[in-house]
C-alpha cells in the first residue's frame, strides 16, 4: 500500500536504547486504519533514506504488524533528531551485541529510562506491586520521591504531597503502601 512518510517518533526505553518509530500519512490495510511502523534500528533507518513526503510501502507482517517495506522516492533528506524524547540529552549512536547500531540516550537521571526499569522492577513476575502504574510511577519519579527502588518503601514520608498531587487521594495513598508492604 502507497503512502507518504511523515516523520519519525522516538521513545526512550528503560536500557536508554531509543526506539524509533516511522510515521506516514494513515492508510487502511485490511480494514485498519495504519500510520506507524516500528524501524527496527538505526541502520535499517537509514538504508531507506527518508524525507518528508517520500512515497512509500506499507504492509502488514503476518497480517498484523504494519512494516514499511520501501521507499520509492529515497529523498534522503531527513535527519532524526538527535536529542531524547524525554530528557533532551543528546543522543549516541551505540552498536549492539548483534553488531546492528542504535540510538541511546547516556543520561542515567533521564525519567524515561527510570520509569521504565521502575515498571519493570514493580511487575506482577517481579515484585508484584499492585498499583503502581507507570503513570504513577511518572508521578512519583516526576515530583522526586522516587529515585531508587528503596525509595520506594519509605513513600510515607512524602504522604501529605503526594496526596495533593492529581489522582492521588487519601485511599489511592493508602494502598500503595500497602500493596508495597504485601510485596515485601
Amino acid at each position: 500500500y502507497s503512502t507518504r512518510f511523515r516523520g519519525v517518533e522516538l521513545a526512550t526505553t528503560r536500557t536508554g536504547m531509543v526506539s524509533i518509530t516511522g510515521l506516514f500519512d494513515p492508510i487502511s490495510i485490511d480494514g485498519t486504519l495504519v500510520s506507524r511502523a516500528y524501524l527496527h534500528n538505526l541502520d535499517i533507518f537509514d538504508e531507506f533514506q527518508f524525507g518528508i513526503g517520500d512515497e512509500i510501502s506499507v504492509y502488514k507482517a503476518n497480517m498484523i504488524i504494519p512494516q514499511i517495506a520501501c521507499n520509492l522516492t529515497k529523498s534522503g533528506t531527513y535527519r532524526l533528531p538527535m536529542s531524547c524524547p524525554c530528557c533532551g540529552a543528546a543522543l549516541e549512536v551505540g552498536e549492539t551485541t548483534g553488531g546492528t547500531h542504535q540510538l541511546f540516550c547516556r543520561n542515567r537521571s533521564c525519567t524515561a529510562k527510570l520509569v521504565q526499569k521502575f515498571a519493570h522492577f514493580c511487575d506482577k513476575s517481579r515484585m508484584n506491586m499492585e498499583g503502581l502504574s507507570e503513570t504513577t510511577l511518572e508521578k512519583l519519579i516526576g515530583h522526586g520521591w522516587v529515585h531508587t527502588f528503596a525509595d520506594l518503601y519509605d513513600l510515607e514520608q512524602h504522604r501529605d504531597a503526594i496526596i495533593q498531587t492529581d489522582g492521588f487521594g487519601e485511599k489511592s495513598f493508602e494502598r500503595l503502601p500497602a500493596a508495597i508492604e504485601k510485596s515485601r
